[in-house]
């Protein structure tokens, strides 16, 4: 496991290096939206340790939430493994690798191998698992992160059994000093020579823009942005509505700013970018911009982010909605042929994600969450899902996972 039993070594760097109960996290930040995006993982992290309801696949899912929704530049590269039974689970994304040796061999993943991010299940026991950004990666094998964030270029796993694990209770041997720029002590005066002849001055020249310094750690946190540069935060004027398959213009809603001044359903208790309760707070509805209500993810592990309405079969294509461009078409394949060529429909209504069964020969069914029923949809009579809801299609399943908590 990635856990207790596991010697984890640091790899200097500049990096973050972060393990959380059974959590392990390698991230390279190189600019102030990756250092963002990274306060918002460990945030992630920590939620997740403190909350006995979820399991380790529920936070990959949710931290495959965030990448897919989040624009490619602003995810730096990263890597995570947690375990789930008796697998590790790994989601990698970027330039990082992934080297795991058992049995006198080593198999090597990249997260360079997909657009998005590069998720692999593999089951124990192993020898050891080096997660690096650093191509000559070299731990610190007097190092044992028993637990924290500290700076890093890459994490060695080793079996407990496999080395001499440091106690948990000893510190870190690793420098945790946060890198403090300084300003070099500038020269000495040399005594003032006679002055020169005067002479004409020179034409002004115009100041450049301030630029606003990098973070230089990643303790403090900042929220990740997976609502695009623009802030609906201020009240604006109501716009015209946009097309549904122009995935360029969000439709506008009504909904509520928090003190911080980001953007949020009127029914939210919390914050989904800062996290500050509501609860006590006036609700005043304004208009904005709705960001994108989480994703669906396939049983074979595609991610498609809900912006849109989306139209769900065999040949989705063929529907109206689709060709006059009000929703978008998802094709799933099925083998069994127990799917419809338009077999049911996800809509985006206000914050609500529902699903309509479209009159398909072998109904649409949900369940509420893993350990629930399945039930039987009406044809044409929409339903509200919440986060971890599945739906079975043919012999297809897709879930639903949301970072707009309520």
């Amino acid at each position: 496991m990635v856990g207790p039993l596991f010697k984890a070594s640091v790899v200097p760097g500049d990096g973050v290096v972060a393990r959380e109960g059974a959590v392990v996290v390698v991230a390279h930040p190189t600019t102030v939206k990756h250092e963002e995006f990274v306060d918002a993982l460990l945030a992630l992290l920590s939620d997740g340790a403190v909350d006995p309801g979820r399991t380790p696949l529920d936070l990959v899912r949710r931290v495959a939430a965030s990448v897919v929704t989040t624009s490619a530049e602003d995810v730096p590269p990263f890597g995570l493994v947690t375990r789930h039974g008796d697998e590790l689970v790994t989601l990698l994304t970027g330039d990082i690798d992934l080297r795991l040796s058992r049995d006198g061999s080593d198999e090597v993943w990249s997260g360079l191998e997909a657009s998005t991010f590069v998720e692999r299940i593999t089951r124990e026991p192993f020898d050891e698992l080096l997660l690096t950004y650093a191509g000559d990666a070299v731990p610190d094998p007097r190092s044992n992160l028993a637990g924290g964030v500290v700076r890093g270029a890459g994490v060695l796993l080793v079996p407990g059994g496999a080395g001499a694990p440091v106690g948990a209770g000893e510190p870190t041997r690793v420098d945790l000093t946060p890198v403090v720029e300084t300003t070099p002590e500038p020269p000495p005066v040399e005594p003032a020579a006679p002055e020169p002849p005067p002479v004409e001055p020179a034409a002004p020249v115009e100041p450049a823009a301030p630029v606003e310094p990098a973070p230089t750690g990643a303790a403090a946190f900042t929220p990740i942005d997976l609502f695009g540069e623009d802030d609906p935060a201020e009240p604006r004027e109501e716009e015209p509505a946009a097309n549904a398959g122009d995935e360029t213009a969000a439709p506008q809603v009504q909904g509520i700013v928090c003190s911080r001044g980001h953007f949020n359903s009127p029914e939210a208790r919390f914050c989904v970018r800062c996290g500050i309760s509501m609860v006590h707070q006036t609700h005043h509805l304004v208009m904005g911009a709705r960001p994108p209500l989480g994703v669906l993810v396939t049983d074979d592990g595609a991610v498609h982010p809900l912006s849109v309405d989306l139209v769900v079969g065999r040949d989705p294509e063929t529907a109206d909605d689709v060709r006059n461009g009000a929703a978008r078409p998802l094709l799933l394949d099925d083998p069994g042929g127990s799917m419809s060529r338009v077999h049911a429909r996800v809509l985006l209504v206000g914050w609500d994600v529902q699903v309509v069964d479209a009159a398909s020969a072998n109904g649409t069914y949900v369940a509420a969450g893993a350990t629930s029923e399945w039930v039987r949809l009406d044809p044409g009579v929409p339903t509200t899902l919440q986060p971890g809801a599945r739906i079975s299609m043919g012999g297809r399943t897709v879930t639903f996972e949301s970072h707009q908590t309520r």
